[in-house]
């Protein structure tokens, strides 16, 4: 399964080692031009840079948006960021199964246009219901601690779609 992704999902799976599991659940990521200089010559020093030069060719990729003339239109209506419009732009062309992002403008943005979003809680709740994180609830604590905003409200209905209980 071809997936899209922005580079906040890289960089949170990235900085708590849970990297793999996107090889593990998707067959390929895709990341647009403004993602891939996001994460790899503006994230310099961190761990998400390493992570995406690993996987390069193999099973991430990155391309062009066919369509470059409807960006500034795309970040204007939906007041997002570049990379953001690249990746929604992106996922729309190529017709991604799902399209990785955890903005709220650009989950918006891009749910308005008739895409399905993964957000980086929910990557990890497919993780942890593949047994490939058995630490969920930690892992969103982590995430908490380094900036994430995530309700408890949300916290709970993550680790009940994983089953995980307290």
């Amino acid at each position: 399964m071809t997936v899209v992704a922005d580079s906040t999902p890289l960089i949170y799976l990235a900085s708590l080692s849970r990297f793999e599991v996107l090889r593990s659940l998707f067959a390929e990521v895709v990341i647009p031009e403004s993602v891939h200089r996001e994460v790899i010559i503006q994230a310099s020093g961190f761990p998400v840079r390493d992570c995406v030069q690993a996987g390069l060719g193999v099973w991430i990729t990155v391309r062009s948006v066919g369509e470059p003339a409807a960006l500034p239109q795309l970040m204007r209506e939906g007041r997002i960021h570049r990379a953001e419009a690249e990746a929604i732009a992106l996922a729309a062309e190529i017709g991604a199964r799902w399209l990785l992002m955890d903005d709220r403008r650009a989950v918006e943005q891009a749910r308005g246009m008739g895409l399905s979003i993964l957000r980086t809680p929910m990557i990890l709740a497919l993780a942890a219901k593949s047994g490939m994180v058995p630490d969920l609830r930690r892992c969103l604590e982590q995430m908490r601690e380094a900036g994430f905003w995530l309700s408890d409200a949300h916290l709970a209905a993550i680790l009940e779609a994983a089953r995980e209980t307290k």
